[in-house]
């Protein structure tokens, strides 16, 4: 996976933050925490990331393995998403 499609997926991560969930101009970068703090997410806002995500990358994330450690910070899903994305997923 190259560093390149690290940084899509952390880009379309923020889309989806700034756009879906109207986070607009919030202040954030890849080490906030997305339910304590700056962002504070709640479960409908997490689902809406996920399905944002899953939308704009055309994938399908598996939700057992969602939870605390996958989406602990932005850093921490966008690790998740590439993981789940696989060695075979292209840049684009």
């Amino acid at each position: 996976m190259s560093d390149t499609h690290t940084e899509d997926i952390y880009s379309t991560v923020e889309v989806v933050l700034r756009e879906d969930l109207k986070l607009g101009d919030a202040q954030f970068d890849r080490n906030t925490p997305l339910f304590d703090g700056t962002l504070g997410l709640d479960s409908l806002d997490a689902l809406m990331m996920v399905s944002g995500v899953e939308k704009r990358l055309g994938v399908k994330l598996p939700n057992k393995k969602l939870g605390k450690e996958s989406m602990e910070t932005i850093d921490h899903f966008v690790a998740f998403v590439v993981d789940e994305m696989g060695p075979d997923a292209s840049g684009s």
